[in-house]
């Protein structure tokens, strides 16, 4: 009867230990998942940064329309890419080189909505819009989604590509 208590006691024992190891366990899963959180709660994006991005991409825009080209430069990096519609890409260069010489002309922007989403240190900022314009000789209305990447730099948010 001694062996059988000694064996019951360690059981209790052992049981007792584990349950409180499996506390432990929890509490610092717990106070990790705070941890995760925290960061998470420190780089979410506020609305502040939504409307510093939307006005940089509104400059970007009426540049377009008032053929800014210092404005342009100024905004689009350097490795910026033009995506059109027909899927034909242009080079920053070329891209302000046809709005300068008047082959590209715009002249309006309409029905505009954003959506944000955070993606490592860089923000998409995805945009559905209406834009008249003519292009190339054909003046019309397009539905013309696009897509524009920010980044926070030196503590305010750049267009980057």
């Amino acid at each position: 009867m001694r062996v059988k208590f000694g064996r019951m006691t360690l059981l209790l024992v052992l049981l007792l230990v584990g349950c409180n190891n499996q506390q432990g366990q929890r509490e610092h899963t717990t106070t990790a998942q705070d941890q995760v959180k925290h960061h998470q709660e420190e780089e979410m994006l506020t609305q502040a940064d939504k409307e510093e991005m939307i006005v940089i991409f509104e400059q970007m825009r009426q540049a377009m329309i008032d053929k800014d080209m210092a404005t342009l430069d100024a905004i689009l990096p350097d490795d910026y890419l033009a995506v059109h519609i027909t899927g034909r890409t242009q080079t920053k260069a070329e891209w302000l080189a046809d709005i300068e010489n008047g082959e590209m002309n715009y002249y309006d922007f309409l029905d505009t909505a954003y959506t944000f989403s955070q993606e490592g240190d860089r923000v998409l900022m995805q945009v559905k819009q209406r834009i008249h314009a003519k292009i190339y000789g054909s003046e019309g209305t397009w539905s013309v989604p696009g897509d524009r990447y920010f980044q926070k730099i030196d503590g305010q948010w750049k267009m980057v590509d």
